[in-house]
């Protein structure tokens, strides 16, 4: 009788032991996710920055940085995108055009263009329009018709942003 309270009380301590273990473990990965998704804010936060200094910059352009990061490239896109359709920034297209090229940011609109993730997608859709990419029509016109309700209508906007282009009727059709 007393070896098996002492059985128990084993389990129970080394059980104890086990949790105490595990709630370690977990808060010490709760801890490095955290500064992880930080990190990667602040990384966020100083290339958004930078590139709005170039972005914004007027005759007196600073040097471009390289491409950007690929794990910012979303960002920077998106952000060179605002700045395109903002039209009460006064800001020169053709320079901002001449900056995603030189940067290349065509490519990573492209490469959005036709990768999965639907927001990227989105973005990728948006600058090509506003680059006026005559080689990525034939994808545009077949995203116009593409179930994503939201997807479709950006390429629609994007085709009617191209220079020279004819304009689209609403219902998807050429």
């Amino acid at each position: 009788m007393l070896s098996d309270l002492i059985f128990f009380v084993q389990i129970a301590y080394w059980l104890s032991i086990g949790l105490l273990v595990a709630s370690v473990g977990l808060a010490v990965a709760t801890l490095w996710v955290q500064r992880a998704v930080e990190a990667s804010a602040r990384r966020r936060a100083l290339t958004f920055s930078a590139w709005q200094e170039v972005l914004g910059a007027g005759a007196s352009s600073p040097q471009l940085p390289s491409a950007p990061d690929p794990r910012d490239a979303f960002v920077v896109l998106c952000a060179w995108c605002d700045l395109v359709a903002d039209e009460s920034s006064g800001a020169d297209g053709e320079r901002l055009r001449r900056i995603a090229y030189e940067s290349n940011l065509d490519r990573v609109a492209r490469r959005f263009l036709h990768g999965r993730d639907p927001a990227a997608k989105i973005a990728g859709v948006r600058a090509l329009g506003y680059l006026g990419e005559p080689s990525e029509n034939a994808a545009l016109k077949a995203l116009t018709r593409a179930p994503d309700r939201e997807l479709a209508l950006a390429a629609r906007i994007s085709l009617r942003a191209m220079p020279g282009s004819r304009q689209l009727s609403l219902d998807g059709g050429d």
